[in-house]
């Protein structure tokens, strides 16, 4: 059951947010872990979630994308990317962005197209899509930058 959320105290609405967020993470973790083919002791492993439940892992060392379904098969998204990503994000439309320690940030549609989108002014520690599609950015000092949706170039656009 969905709740809107907009019309709730702030604090609510953070202390909603924290709890789901707190949940998914659970999930997460718990998902991965089960799931074969993890990455060795060592090497990291970045993690994030779709709305529809769909875990999508990064090994930075190998440049490999892969979507955990719900069923726990596993299918490889993308190949290739940047050994220096630190980050990743997935929005609405399951488009996973994946942002780099030289402040690259690449895009992957739901169909595995891969594309540079922009280069930002520093490294990404970390980023999170918003409701509307845009990237939250946070830098290694603390700041956060937004990128909106529309600025973006589209990515999977046929030549």
């Amino acid at each position: 059951m969905s709740q809107n959320i907009s019309n709730m105290p702030f604090h609510e609405s953070i202390r909603r947010h924290a709890a789901v967020l707190t949940c998914a993470l659970v999930l997460t973790v718990g998902a991965i872990l089960t799931l074969p083919g993890q990455a060795r002791a060592g090497e990291e492993t970045l993690v994030a979630m779709d709305a529809r439940g769909v875990i999508y892992t990064l090994q930075p060392k190998t440049g490999r994308l892969e979507c955990a379904w719900q069923d726990a098969t596993r299918t490889v998204l993308a190949t290739g990317l940047p050994a220096e990503a630190n980050a990743i994000a997935v929005d609405a439309q399951r488009t996973v962005y994946v942002g780099t320690a030289t402040g690259s940030i690449w895009a992957v549609s739901a169909r595995g197209t891969t594309r540079r989108i922009t280069t930002t002014a520093g490294p990404i520690s970390d980023m999170l899509t918003d409701r509307d599609g845009n990237l939250i950015l946070a830098r290694p000092t603390g700041a956060i930058h937004t990128i909106s949706r529309a600025s973006m170039l589209p990515i999977t656009r046929k030549h």
